[in-house]
Order: C-alpha cells, then structure tokens, then sequence
C-alpha cells in the first residue's frame, strides 16, 4: 500500500490550488480519484509559476518603457 501524503497548510497553497481542491473534493467519495488528479494539480501549480514569471516580466517591461518615454519626452 502506498504511504499517504498530506497537503501543506492552506495558507501554503495559492488561491488557485485551494479553489481547485475544494472543486474536486467537495465529498469523501471523490477522494478515491485523488490519484488520478496529481498531474492536474502539478500542471496547476506550473501554470501559477509561469503566470507570476509573465507578471513580472510585464512589469518590468512597463518600467522599462515608461522610462524611455520620460527620456524621449524631455529632450523634446
């Protein structure tokens, strides 16, 4: 038999995954299909990752833009 695992505290967890885990195991019978969702809770916490590396790189692009423009506009 497999060792259970536990999930970390909820304040762990982003919003996403909590939403997701209240979805999908909103009753006890569907614990059983906890196996079968690993990979969607792993492509949940990839996309998490990807969307705060985009967030970021906006972000910094934004700055980045808004600068030149001062730059532009000043030596006008």
């Amino acid at each position: 038999m497999a060792s259970l695992q536990t999930l970390p505290p909820p304040s762990h967890l982003s919003a996403s995954a909590l939403s997701f885990l209240d979805h999908k195991f909103h009753t006890n019978s569907t614990l059983a299909e906890a196996p079968s969702i690993l990979a969607e809770l792993q492509k949940c916490s990839e996309l998490d990752h990807v969307l705060s590396d985009l967030t970021r790189r906006l972000g910094a692009g934004l700055a980045a833009y808004g600068y030149h423009r001062v730059l532009c506009t000043s030596t006008m």
